[in-house]
């Protein structure tokens, strides 16, 4: 479909992948899909980071003390500590949930060695750290990641604003 709204776009890309993501682990033939749904999920939490560029988080260092943190466009990854999602993780196992699970989901189609998926889980958080592993629960963290996503659709100045912004960094003479 043409979208002559960048907001119109997005909107429609991400509730595509949300559902998708959704499909994919709550699959009833083969109980879950973890690859794919994990990459897709990631990749609506990367564009939430996106959305919420230059919001302020907070992060425990490794001492246990909080630090505060921008999310960024170019790194959006500390928004998983964002009230949105609530993870509560170091900036050394935000770094690992991109380094070992997103990218190389996307990139290679594999997961880095120390990490693992899990169907489902029954303890927050959907995203968590254990003996040096970094577990990330695909059916909560999806289900999560949804929530955030109805938060954030119906601030249509929010979303208006980011595809303003990056159709006029995109726009290109072809």
């Amino acid at each position: 479909m043409l979208h002559s709204k960048a907001a119109d776009m997005l909107t429609a890309a991400v509730e595509e992948y949300l559902e998708i993501a959704k499909r994919s682990a709550w699959d009833k033939e083969l109980n879950c899909f973890g690859y794919p749904a994990t990459l897709l999920i990631l990749c609506v939490i990367e564009q939430i980071g996106q959305l919420h560029a230059s919001e302020v988080v907070q992060i425990p260092n490794e001492k246990g003390k909080i630090e505060t943190r921008e999310v960024t466009r170019k790194n959006p990854w500390p928004i998983l500590n964002h009230s949105l999602f609530n993870m509560n993780l170091s900036l050394k196992h935000i770094q690992l949930v991109k380094e070992l699970v997103r990218n190389p989901l996307a990139h290679q189609v594999f997961l880095e060695r120390g990490a693992v998926l899990i169907p489902d889980s029954a303890e927050p958080p959907e995203i968590k750290v254990i003996d040096k592993r970094l577990y990330i629960d695909v059916r909560g963290l999806q289900k999560k990641t949804s929530r955030a996503w109805d938060i954030i659709k119906e601030d249509r100045v929010l979303i208006d604003n980011w595809s303003q912004n990056q159709w006029q960094l995109e726009n290109r003479n072809f």
